[in-house]
């Protein structure tokens, strides 16, 4: 990714079909998966592979916003990693695409927090550069209530998001376009397309966020940022709402303590330390948010070592029992190279005998001659003995299908676990030539020596696994 590339963010909540999104755009599967931990959450870029194009585009797909403050503190440290290690690099986004699904039919208080949040990571004068793109529609059906379909309540909620000022109302009349994906490729590049043309507009010239001016112009922690401050808040006051709760549960306790003395106590001591954990999460979450340019990169690049380790040991566990499965396999058809060619004849000879059995019973049957019941029995011993050979037959057949299917399994799980290597690999060297130009710039030597080192380490990784490929190949 460079800055003469075309760098489009994409955003969403959980369940929004932004992964989806993304894996049309990009035409190949970019969920991380295989067990790996949840926690750790790494934006990743991906390249769009249109070579009729000269110009690159890249995605960045962002970790999703779940509605919960506390998750949401973690969710924005990564997401303001990445938008300001890019503009410090030089490169300017193009724009951003927020995915929100149509078939959320409330626009309730959550929803109009997260926006407030989009809101303050792009600030008004990039509002013309997002894409307020509408999800699911793919999925409404023609059934009907109180006279309405499912499609013309999709319709009438999408105007409502349009009008609702706490929502997309602001941003619509800010220059923010509404566009739909219905789930094809056609539509979300209808979306890119629309991105492009607006930066093509402006001498190809992208946006500044205004997340990046305050983190990186101005040098602020991401707690004193406008979007540190919607976050920030909202875990006072959850913080304010368990304090609330311990002290009306300590005073309802306590008028019938006398009652219940022990059982009461206990229950008490149980609220207190729930009340407690969640009062120390709440404010660590936005003691989280205190947190620099520079320590904000050192952590986030310590969590995409640690996943990258994980992607690393995962895709090696796979090869070597893709690798097993091979020599197992050729073992099986080595066994009995003659297999086929000998149950092939063993089967045709049983038919013909059968046939010609078939043949003398009938011609016993319309002489009437002696000998029918020994022949009748000689069938029967025959067809057996052809039964028994045909079952051993479709049993192998179905041994080495499923030796096929699991062979071609793991294969595909190690094809999808490079291309995760790839694309943490390529994170990796824009991780770190990051942190190289933001230690020439603070004149803090450790800084400049680690991104040299994740730069170098990331390179070496990605040449590695292009030579062990080749070898595989």
């Amino acid at each position: 990714m460079s800055s003469r590339d075309v760098v489009i963010a994409v955003m969403g909540a959980t369940g929004s079909g932004k992964s989806t999104f993304v894996s049309t755009l990009v035409e190949e599967e970019v969920g991380i998966g295989h067990g790996l931990r949840s926690t750790t959450r790494i934006p990743m870029v991906f390249s769009m592979n249109r070579p009729e194009e000269e110009e690159k585009i890249s995605l960045i797909d962002t970790p999703g916003f779940n509605d919960t403050a506390l998750a949401d503190t973690e969710v924005l440290q990564d997401i303001a990693f990445m938008l300001t290690r890019t503009y410090q690099l030089g490169i300017r986004l193009a724009g951003i695409i927020y995915l929100h699904r149509i078939t959320d039919n409330r626009v309730g208080g959550s929803g109009k927090r997260m926006m407030r949040l989009i809101r303050d990571i792009c600030g008004d004068d990039a509002y013309p550069r997002v894409v307020l793109a509408t999800t699911m529609w793919q999925d409404l059906h023609g059934s009907e209530l109180d006279g309405f379909s499912s499609y013309d309540r999709a319709v009438q909620h999408e105007v409502e998001l349009r009008r609702t000022e706490d929502f997309w109302g602001a941003m619509c009349r800010g220059g923010s376009r509404v566009m739909r994906w219905d789930g094809t490729r056609q539509s979300a590049m209808a979306m890119v397309d629309h991105l492009k043309t607006l930066r093509a507009r402006k001498g190809g010239q992208g946006v500044v966020l205004q997340i990046q001016r305050e983190m990186v112009d101005m040098q602020r922690e991401l707690i004193d940022t406008a979007a540190g401050q919607t976050v920030g808040s909202k875990n006072k006051e959850l913080a304010e709402k368990f304090r609330a709760e311990m002290r009306e549960a300590s005073l309802k306790f306590h008028d019938e303590h006398e009652r219940r003395l022990d059982n009461d106590q206990l229950a008490v001591d149980a609220v207190r330390e729930a009340c407690e954990r969640q009062i120390l999460e709440a404010e660590k979450a936005r003691d989280a948010l205190k947190v620099d340019f520079d320590t904000l990169s050192r952590q986030k690049i310590a969590n995409y070592e640690a996943l990258m380790g994980e992607v690393n040991q995962q895709a090696g566990t796979v090869k070597a029992a893709r690798r097993e499965k091979e020599l197992q396999s050729a073992e099986f058809y080595r066994d009995e190279p003659g297999f086929e060619d000998l149950f092939q004849s063993e089967l045709e000879y049983n038919e013909a005998r059968l046939k010609k059995l078939d043949q003398k019973i009938a011609e016993h049957r319309a002489l009437g001659t002696p000998g029918l019941d020994k022949l009748l029995l000689e069938r029967k011993r025959v067809d057996e003995c052809y039964q028994e050979f045909l079952l051993q037959y479709q049993g192998r057949q179905v041994e080495q299908r499923i030796r096929d299917s699991e062979l071609a399994s793991l294969r595909g799980e190690e094809s999808s676990l490079d291309k995760k290597q790839l694309a943490l690999q390529g994170f990796g060297i824009l991780a770190g030539i990051g942190l190289v130009v933001a230690g020439v710039v603070t004149i803090f030597p450790p800084l400049v020596a680690g991104g040299v080192s994740l730069a170098a380490n990331s390179m070496s990784s990605m040449a590695h696994g292009n030579r062990k490929q080749i070898m595989d190949m």
